[in-house]
């Protein structure tokens, strides 16, 4: 009797290991029918639809311009900021008080200091159903350059990441106040030009802490069409740290992690 059982168990293995061989080899066959997984692509080479800039930037209006008698102002930022500084008349609201907004032109603005930011907000506006307004390219800073508003420095400052940030774009006139800046631009492939327009509507200005603040805010008011300019102070050995830790961050970066379209692990 126990010999039919062991060669009854036998008979149950067996048939069981050519099952399993089968299904094996049934699910081979089906994945050869499938499109075949290719190297990994990089996640910085997947594309992404293009950003129109030309047409995102007919939102934007020039801090020194003149703005339409009967738009109404809107700032944006915490009731903190606001307090401390804000252009006349502007009634500080959440953005998201804006999805009600009443009919009728609307100047809005924040705290953003690069036209990526304003770009940004208008893109938020629209979403919101907004469709009569401006945002201030600039923001708050470029609205007190051009009116030589108190408080101009304090939000015309970068942080340190702000500044390595828009060095290493490349986009920005820069003004150096300081003979040890230009050497460690160059070094790391960052041209000085403070007679450029700059595609970005902006100058960086570097100065070191010892410099006076009237030789600072010298340098910070602007007329209409000007570049709207944000400063930064460190040591020239400080830039250099900054900005080689931006540009490994961006190496890093670009090198993963990896995407694949047809094998999702990967």
């Amino acid at each position: 009797m126990s010999r039919n059982i062991v060669r009854t168990a036998a008979l149950t293995i067996a048939a069981c290991s050519i099952s399993a061989m089968a299904s094996t080899a049934n699910h081979a066959s089906d994945r050869s029918t499938e499109t075949p997984c290719t190297a990994p692509i990089p996640k910085s080479q997947v594309q992404s639809p293009p950003r129109n800039d030309r047409q995102g930037a007919n939102c934007l209006i020039d801090a020194a311009a003149p703005f339409p008698s009967t738009a109404r102002i809107i700032d944006i930022r915490g009731r903190a900021e606001y307090s401390q500084i804000h252009i006349p008349n502007a009634a500080n609201q959440p953005l998201q008080s804006l999805l009600n907004a009443p009919a009728g032109q609307l100047i809005v603005y924040d705290n953003g200091r690069f036209r990526s930011d304003a770009l940004q907000l208008c893109e938020r506006l629209t979403r919101y159903g907004v469709r009569d307004f401006k945002v201030i390219d600039g923001g708050i800073a470029a609205w007190a350059q051009s009116s030589r508003a108190q408080g101009v420095l304090d939000v015309s400052r970068l942080s340190d990441t702000e500044a390595s940030a828009a060095l290493v774009a490349g986009n920005s006139a820069v003004v150096t106040l300081s003979g040890g800046f230009p050497s460690v631009l160059r070094g790391h492939g960052i041209g000085v030009s403070a007679a450029n327009p700059s595609s970005s509507g902006r100058t960086i200005i570097l100065a070191e802490p010892g410099t006076s603040h009237d030789q600072i805010s010298a340098r910070l008011a602007r007329r209409n069409g000007q570049n709207t300019a944000f400063y930064w102070t460190g040591s020239p050995e400080q830039l250099a740290n900054l900005i080689s830790a931006h540009l490994a961050q961006d190496q890093r970066r670009r090198q993963g992690p990896m995407v694949n379209p047809n094998c999702p692990g990967l």
